[in-house]
């Protein structure tokens, strides 16, 4: 009978490790966007209000016209998801975005996430325009923090957090993610190229405290397409990892997590137009440990409970 209950009891603080805190026992461990609750529903596009998140997504455009779409035709993970292109109506540099506000408040969100506190984001992300007109220094893909809706990118705006990207023309049309090296704060080529119908997997752990993220990105089924942030550079194996003096930081030293997500287009010249689509996005608190995490979890526990019972 101790055996069993040194089973029960280690089972229960693994629950609590997944579950959070008491005050958020009513609550569910994760803010997600799955695109498939249907019309009037939290979890469609635009949505509404609910389940964690402070309000609908929100489209916002400077200098374009964006074209926001719910569709299941080409699905980014599985059934819905969204597909947002914008078409430039200047002489350069239209640009627009997608967000919305999963911070925690006590009257207006209260399941929402303590931007306070370390959480994760998870999303996936397409690429879905011509490739060979995303040549200009003024094409932009990105996904964001921002303090409100309607922010601009990481690189033009002091007060967004974390960032990732690709801009025509700039490191290869890599993948790009925002990092400081010795305080200076710049776009790091992850060396994953943007690819035109690519589904692409991010995974990021947020530390407020620290003013520091990680992100592992998995460009497809092959290793030789992952970056993962963790991993140092190293000349021969990961030419593209952070140095000793890198680091993935937020843009402005001792700044505060936003809490508005953004999924971002911008293009030039005028009537240039590109498109992204995204799926699957969770923000989790506490995180989610990757199964490779539990299957060295769980034995430990019960090894914990055999001590025991010897």
């Amino acid at each position: 009978m101790r055996g069993l209950f040194w089973l029960l009891s280690v089972l229960a603080l693994g629950g609590l490790l997944l579950a959070g805190t008491p005050a958020q026992a009513e609550c569910t461990q994760c803010v997600t966007a799955y695109f498939e609750g249907g019309a009037g529903s939290v979890d469609t596009y635009k949505g509404k209000a609910g389940d964690g998140w402070a309000g609908p997504w929100v489209e916002t455009t400077w200098h374009g016209t964006g074209y926001d779409t719910l569709t299941n035709a080409n699905p980014v993970d599985s059934g819905y998801y969204v597909n947002f292109a914008l078409k430039c109506t200047i002489s350069n540099n239209g640009s627009g975005a997608i967000s919305r506000d999963y911070g925690y408040d006590a009257d207006e969100n209260p399941c929402g996430i303590d931007l306070t506190e370390e959480h994760c984001v998870d999303f996936k992300i397409r690429f879905d325009y011509e490739l060979d007109t995303f040549t200009a220094s003024n094409d932009m893909i990105s996904v964001f923090d921002a303090w409100s809706s309607g922010a601009t990118p990481p690189s033009a705006a002091p007060y967004q957090t974390w960032g990732i990207g690709a801009i025509g023309g700039y490191l290869n049309t890599d993948w790009i993610v925002y990092a400081r090296d010795n305080g200076a704060a710049y776009w790091h080529d992850t060396g994953l190229p943007l690819v035109e119908g690519q589904v692409v997997d991010c995974s990021l752990a947020i530390d407020p405290a620290n003013n520091t993220w990680e992100v592992k990105i998995d460009a497809g089924n092959d290793e030789s397409v992952d970056w993962d942030s963790e991993i140092p550079y190293d000349a021969t194996t990961n030419p593209y990892g952070l140095t000793s003096t890198q680091k993935l930081a937020f843009r402005q030293e001792d700044e505060s997590v936003g809490g508005f997500i953004h999924f971002h287009c911008r293009s030039t010249p005028n009537g240039d137009e590109h498109a992204i689509s995204f799926d699957s996005v969770e923000i989790c608190q506490p995180c989610i440990p990757e199964p490779s995490t539990m299957v060295l979890l769980f034995p430990a526990l019960a090894g914990l409970v055999l001590v025991r019972r010897k």
